[in-house]
């Protein structure tokens, strides 16, 4: 299942953050949270805000240059997923599980909640 969310930067993903916390949000409010968060500059800011809107990925309005996502964070996370998992392990999960699960790099405790997840009804709440 491919979806038509662009690919996500890791800046842009620190504006889509922001914007997943609380939004719509004036692009200056973003551009002061992530100053303090993460030192960036006014241009910065802009920069990844302005690629967002050519992408499609968030909408700008005026007055205001207010940012609203126009994808959830699961979207998203989806989205990436499904391109690292294409990339990497040729869109197999269990490629992917395997090579964990080989590599020491899953505990029994997440094998055991990984299990109980795959055993469970998917229509159950």
């Amino acid at each position: 299942m491919k979806s038509n969310i662009p690919k996500i930067t890791d800046g842009e993903l620190n504006v889509l953050q922001v914007l997943w916390e609380k939004s719509p949000l004036p692009a200056g409010e973003i551009v002061f949270i992530l100053k303090e968060r993460i030192g960036w500059n006014r241009n910065t800011t802009y920069t990844f805000i302005n690629r967002l809107v050519e992408k499609k990925v968030i909408k700008r309005e005026e007055p205001g240059y207010i940012c609203t996502p126009l994808f959830s964070k699961d979207e998203i996370s989806i989205s990436e997923t499904q391109t690292f998992l294409e990339k990497m392990y040729g869109g197999s999960l269990k490629m992917l599980l395997t090579s964990f699960i080989n590599n020491e790099a899953v505990s029994e405790k997440e094998i055991k909640e990984l299990k109980k997840l795959i055993e469970k009804d998917p229509h159950e709440k």
